[in-house]
């Protein structure tokens, strides 16, 4: 069993619904025994810390997943989170699909609304200030290192995205192209800044991120889909 995210810590004002959960595993098994709650573990020792008033909305006060020691907020919206004790069902990831591609792009800073398209890349760099939206290409998109620059916008069409690093500067943010539906498979993710918006306030179901590692937000990141 490949276990994800034992440690979970959020930033500020964080999910409008986190599952610690994976999708894919879902269409094989009952859903209602993967995303089980708002947060889910599927291990034992699987755990959600929150950091700097930290709150999870929309997913009732009971989780299950334990709730790390030392944690003051505990703020579920309504009440404050307490674990159920119980997990959700074990799953097993598939192998990291990487790119083997030698390929590199970079979109300017400063500069208006630009655009690519997806495929295999070695390196994507999205400059400052800048708006990239990747277009439809067959619908997989593998990347080694992709880094989105401060106030930049990253648009994607609907399809699997498999990155081995992704790194959001300040003010970032990153959503799917006319509402389809984006999976983000992420052996590294980071926040080299605060205030990311991951899928902010568009439909939770269109938005799944798997981390092939611990996954932490800095403060003031706000995201909306499922997390795992």
């Amino acid at each position: 069993m490949a276990v994800l995210l034992n440690t979970i810590k959020s930033g500020l004002l964080l999910f409008s619904l986190l599952v610690v959960s994976l999708l894919q595993q879902s269409l094989a098994n009952n859903c209602s025994g993967v995303f089980t709650s708002g947060v889910t573990s599927h291990s034992a020792s699987g755990q959600l810390n929150f950091v700097d008033y930290a709150r999870v909305i929309d997913s009732g006060t009971v989780l299950d997943i334990g709730i790390g020691n030392g944690t003051w907020s505990r703020d579920c919206n309504t009440g404050a989170c307490v674990s159920s004790g119980n997990i959700g069902d074990e799953i097993s990831l598939p192998s990291f699909n990487r790119s083997s591609s030698s390929s590199s792009v970079s979109f300017r800073s400063n500069w208006g609304a630009q655009s690519g398209v997806q495929g295999d890349y070695d390196q994507v760099t999205i400059g400052m200030n800048t708006q990239v939206t990747i277009n439809a290409n067959g619908g997989l998109t593998r990347i080694n290192n992709l880094t989105v620059g401060m106030n930049a916008r990253l648009i994607l069409a609907e399809g699997d995205y498999w990155i081995s690093s992704l790194d959001m500067a300040a003010n970032t943010q990153l959503y799917p192209l006319n509402n389809g539906k984006i999976r983000l498979f992420v052996e590294n993710y980071s926040e080299s800044g605060n205030n990311v918006k991951l899928n902010e306030y568009r439909s939770p179901e269109n938005f799944i991120m798997v981390s092939y590692s611990d996954l932490e937000f800095n403060k003031n990141t706000n995201s909306s889909g499922f997390f795992m």
